[in-house]
């Protein structure tokens, strides 16, 4: 079985493109049916394969630093090993305000714990911001200001848990999400307006995904690939060699941020799997 599960994955991840475009604003209604049953069908056969039974004893705590993001996986946790997983996730908090919260309790949680090995799931409400109403914006127009300030926040946590010699950290990534379907989910009677916020951020969130597996790489850990499960292909014209394009299945999503309960399974298992790598022995 663990042999069948390491063929499904390098297949899968083979299978995905590195970087892909956005869909375009407005997808024809059978294409999204079409592309809603396929991609949930993806999902579902991998939420089916047997995991890898845990070896070896436990050697530090999991716990994910996370927005509103986390709650929803911590919604669907079932299984024994994943009830060990530490959430510690507040609705609307940015990289800074996760950051001072761990600068004022990461003491008293490994006096409390032990060693931890933290999973930094942050990035969502620094590269867009909410107005005074319900709607979200683009917070930077250019994508390398937004790399330099998230890459000075993410390395500001590794100096904290460095600090700490039997603690680890590991950034997860950044899931992509959309604006003008968030907006649109919240009544904006002109959604199609944040199509050109929409490129950018995916560009965005492209590259700070890169950031986030080099800096894991400098410290010796891996992020699992969230990323992968909303992408999908469409084929843009017909004939002999039926061309596709690269698109991010939104469809995926609940509000255009929040994984479906299906995805939110997908993604907790995909960390469930990291740890058991992480933080046994």
């Amino acid at each position: 079985m663990r042999h069948n599960l390491l063929t499904f994955l390098v297949k899968f991840y083979q299978k995905i493109p590195v970087s892909c475009p956005p869909p375009p604003p407005y997808l024809s209604l059978p294409f999204i049916t079409v592309l809603s049953s396929m991609s949930n069908k993806r999902l579902t056969d991998f939420l089916h394969l047997e995991r890898k039974p845990i070896q070896g004893q436990r050697t530090s705590v999991a716990a994910v630093i996370s927005d509103s993001k986390g709650k929803y996986l911590k919604q669907q946790v079932v299984r024994a090993e994943d009830r060990a997983i530490y959430w510690w996730c507040q609705a609307g908090d940015n990289i800074e305000k996760r950051l001072h919260w761990l600068r004022r309790n990461i003491q008293n949680k490994v006096n409390e714990l032990g060693s931890i090995h933290f999973y930094i799931w942050l990035g969502t409400c620094n590269l867009t911001t909410k107005d005074k109403s319900v709607y979200i914006s683009l917070a930077f127009t250019e994508t390398n200001d937004a790399i330099v300030v998230i890459t000075n926040l993410f390395k500001q946590f590794i100096d904290l848990v460095n600090q700490y010699p039997n603690c680890k950290l590991t950034f997860l990534e950044v899931p992509h999400y959309s604006i003008a379907r968030w907006n649109t989910t919240r009544g904006h009677r002109q959604p199609e307006v944040f199509a050109t916020q929409d490129n950018t951020l995916h560009e965005q969130i492209e590259a700070i995904n890169q950031v986030i597996h080099t800096l894991n790489r400098e410290q010796g850990v891996r992020s699992p690939l969230l990323t992968v499960h909303l992408r999908a292909r469409k084929q843009v014209k017909r004939g002999k060699n039926k061309p596709k394009k690269d698109i991010i299945n939104f469809n995926l999503l609940s509000d255009g941020i929040h994984p479906s309960p299906l995805l939110a399974k997908v993604w907790l298992k995909e960390i469930s799997m990291r740890i058991s790598v992480d933080c046994y022995q």
